[in-house]
């Protein structure tokens, strides 16, 4: 959804169920770079699985990649701290958890979930528009609904740019 004026997207992501696609958080980190946002990168269902090496792939390039296991909630503190004051947007794949990991940093804003369908293996569309919200720690966010694709149309500036949007490959 267009979204504007924001200064941190977090990239919600889950171990599976569905199952991450590294692919479009790439994307993701492309668009941010673009256009000056923050990005991090949220991993969600770790009691599911265990979440490999992502953590370490994308903290090589400097994306904040925040293991969220909700067990232990020191662990969501750095979500916390990079929302606070901010004006910013959870982002993923239908089911990864936008809306759980926000109701556990900001329970006041109850938001809606649902299981995974097991006849689709995928989210359930339970968020359904986006919504700006106003966060108990200061600053706002933006949930928003799940989606399994990005495309950014025929915004020639960005692909003649693309090659910058990558921090991993700026020394080349």
């Amino acid at each position: 959804p267009p979204l504007a004026n924001l200064d941190v997207m977090v990239f919600v992501i889950s171990t599976c169920e569905p199952s991450p696609n590294l692919t479009l958080v790439d994307k993701f980190i492309a668009v941010c770079e673009y256009k000056s946002i923050q990005p991090m990168i949220a991993i969600t269902k770790v009691d599911l699985k265990e979440c490999g090496n992502i953590p370490d792939i994308y903290g090589k390039i400097g994306i904040p990649t925040i293991v969220c296991d909700y067990s232990d909630p020191a662990s969501l503190e750095p979500v916390k701290a990079a929302v606070e004051g901010k004006i910013c947007a959870f982002t993923g794949n239908t089911g990864a958890g936008k809306s759980t990991l926000l109701n556990h940093i900001a329970p006041e804003l109850e938001l809606k979930t649902a299981e995974i369908s097991r006849k689709l293996g995928r989210g359930r569309h339970t968020t359904r528009h986006t919504e700006l919200l106003r966060l108990p720690c200061g600053g706002y966010i933006a949930d928003t609904p799940g989606f399994s694709s990005l495309e950014t149309g025929g915004d020639y500036e960005f692909k003649e740019k693309l090659i910058s949007c990558f921090p991993d490959l700026y020394e080349y």
